[in-house]
């Protein structure tokens, strides 16, 4: 499927090969497809949403929004071995829950109530990520921070299961690492600030720290 301008959606898409969407998109019921997702233009969230496809990657140009401040919707993203990525802010008007099945990107900031994680997949932030509640880790499952300038990571990070990983690390590996913030209560099983080839800085102004393995390379 095609759409030159703008989607309204109000029925599921079920069983599609793929969608791409130039204009904005208001999307008030679930979208399956077998292909990739592809929505140009911004995004508003009419329903609690469900984007769904097999192994196949969904791409955001533009911003993501719920439609208005008192009904926060929720997005899930459920790509099989695919990734989403989001190249505009997510949630200027807030998102309730989102939960990513699959790994996404996120290069700009985010808003909403929680994040989950799922068990192997990653959620890469390169702005401020601001929840409300929860950002859970849910077994094997990694929050990779990769600045570019001074940002905060605002919301409790849980723990859940083995193997969960928090990484922070500066975009620009020539010049001094701009700090991370994160304000909440920090669990993973291991932290991780700087690599071999890329500096990292964080300072943490919550009052309990959870890792069984901290790193500063």
């Amino acid at each position: 499927i095609t759409l030159t301008g703008k989607l309204d959606l109000n029925a599921n898409i079920v069983d599609a090969a793929s969608i791409s969407v130039s204009g904005t998109s208001n999307l008030g019921a679930n979208v399956t497809t077998s292909g990739t997702q592809t929505y140009t233009g911004a995004v508003t969230l009419s329903d609690d949403i469900t984007l769904t496809t097999t192994n196949s990657n969904v791409t955001f140009s533009d911003t993501v929004d719920s439609d208005a401040a008192l009904t926060k919707r929720d997005l899930t993203l459920t790509l099989g071995s695919g990734a989403a990525t989001f190249s505009g802010i997510v949630g200027t008007t807030s998102l309730a829950d989102m939960t990513l099945n699959s790994s996404a990107t996120f290069n700009a900031a985010v808003t909403a109530d929680n994040l989950t994680i799922a068990a192997n997949k990653t959620a890469t932030v390169k702005a401020a990520v601001t929840i409300a509640s929860n950002i859970a880790l849910s077994g094997s499952s990694t929050l990779a921070v990769l600045n570019a300038s001074t940002m905060t990571i605002a919301g409790t990070i849980t723990d859940t299961g083995t193997g969960n990983t928090i990484t922070v690390n500066d975009s620009d590996a020539s010049a001094a690492p701009d700090e991370v913030t994160f304000s909440g209560t920090v669990a993973a099983d291991t932290l991780t600030v700087g690599s071999a080839t890329t500096a990292g800085q964080a300072d943490r102004k919550s009052t309990r720290l959870n890792s069984s393995h901290l790193v500063i390379s």
